[in-house]
């Protein structure tokens, strides 16, 4: 069943919508990289792949920060909240979203 998934950032300047066809097609995952632990400030980054034609942001335009290992981070530049990251290999198919900004986190198998 198609399924969209919204989500913001803090302070709500930034808002998307993610179109999926089924809540299968979000794969929620736990990265354990330097980059991940550094990113969220944690033991791991809690991310949400969704395909990046059904991605839209619905307010606001993120800016962009680019890693020294290629990972793109797009955040809000009031809050500082960041909303998704892609790496380069990624950048034209898909968007990790974070599982923490989405408003239907139960729709979305853990």
């Amino acid at each position: 069943m198609p399924t969209t998934l919204n989500g913001r950032c803090v302070c709500s300047k930034l808002q998307y919508s993610a179109k999926i066809d089924s809540p299968d097609d979000a794969r929620t995952s736990l990265c354990h990289c330097s980059s991940c632990k550094r990113a969220f400030g944690a033991n791991y980054g809690l991310t949400t792949k969704v395909p990046l034609e059904g991605f839209s942001y619905t307010k606001g335009t993120p800016k962009r920060f680019r890693q020294e290992n290629g990972v793109i981070r797009e955040f809000c530049d009031n809050c500082g909240a960041f909303l998704c990251e892609y790496g380069e290999q990624a950048a034209d198919t898909f968007r990790y979203i974070m599982w923490g900004r989405l408003f239907q986190k139960q729709q979305i198998k853990e």
